[in-house]
């Protein structure tokens, strides 16, 4: 997982044992906008969602796939810390996955025009 230095998170998930990736389904864009809102404090982003923790780990329900990860490694790369994580549990739903590429996000994988 990468976390941008300036993100309000960003010191509590690097100095965390354990951190949680979520897979957005394709029509779950408003929740990765939610998340990515550099204006919003971090509590208020779980506001009024389904969510729960899986032990110290908060888990968004209805998200196509859920990894539960233990910190096994970091380190810094320009603006990023990147968290490297051995995969404890999660789960997976059906569902087309929400994708980020060339800066847009879809989940059709189609060249742009």
């Amino acid at each position: 997982m990468s976390v941008w230095h300036e993100s309000r998170c960003h010191d509590a998930l690097a100095e965390s044992a354990r951190f949680g990736v979520h897979l957005l389904k394709s029509d779950e864009l408003h929740l990765a906008q939610r998340f990515a809102d550099r204006e919003m404090d971090v509590a208020d982003k779980f506001e009024g969602l389904d969510w729960s923790w899986d032990e110290d780990v908060p888990e968004l329900g209805g998200a196509l796939a859920y990894l539960r990860c233990r910190r096994s490694d970091s380190f810094v790369k320009y603006d990023h810390t990147m968290l490297i994580g051995d995969l404890e549990g999660g789960r997976l739903e059906p569902g087309e996955p929400l994708v980020y590429s060339r800066r847009r996000m879809d989940w059709l994988m189609q060249p742009m025009k």
